[in-house]
């Protein structure tokens, strides 16, 4: 087709949004990652728990992720919270338990306790993992969550979402409940 027809046609407008969308696509380098950590240097490690489905990944956090992640989400760091790690524990458990599609898979409380969790998406309904780890750093609670796509080498920004959401309905939840929150 001549490029003078080009421009009388539909096609214009269908060659402009497609090339928009590969610029947008190609200069987010955070669609090129599927897997985020609040803590990049000692990522919350995932296990394979049985029954959960597909492990055809690897479990480990890619370590060339770092960068990307820390320019894309500079907000997705440890939280340090003034709760005992049994309150903290507890809190986040309920949390995962109450998260729109999302089955815990491991709960483990000790010196350093983890929740682990399968997360589905909504529309394709591929699951992603979930860690969440809780330490004790004077006398406050860290907590560190990371997410992980099984599918895909990009995640259009999900994970980062789903820990984003998974801190703010602790915090509300945290914020709302007695010092000793009885759950």
């Amino acid at each position: 087709m001549p490029l003078g027809r080009l421009t009388k046609t539909p096609d214009l407008l269908s060659s402009v949004i497609l090339l928009g969308a590969i610029a947008m696509l190609g200069g987010c380098a955070a669609l090129t990652i599927n897997d985020i950590s609040t803590d990049t240097v000692d990522p919350p490690v995932l296990l394979k728990v049985d029954g959960t489905g597909n492990w055809s990944t690897p479990l480990n956090y890619p370590s060339g992720f770092a960068a990307t992640q820390l320019s894309a989400y500079p907000e997705i760091s440890t939280r340090r919270y003034s709760l005992s790690p049994s309150e903290a524990f507890i809190l986040m458990k309920r949390v995962i338990k109450e998260f729109p599609r999302c089955k815990l898979v491991r709960a483990e409380e000790g010196a350093d306790s983890y929740l682990q969790a399968v997360a589905t998406t909504r529309l394709i309904r591929f699951n992603d993992d979930v860690v969440v780890r809780l330490r004790t750093r004077d006398s406050e609670t860290l907590v560190d969550i990371r997410s992980k796509s099984r599918v895909g080498s990009g995640d259009f920004g999900a994970n980062a979402a789903r820990i984003k959401q998974l801190f703010d309905r602790f915090e509300a939840i945290a914020h709302a409940s007695p010092a000793k929150p009885k759950l």
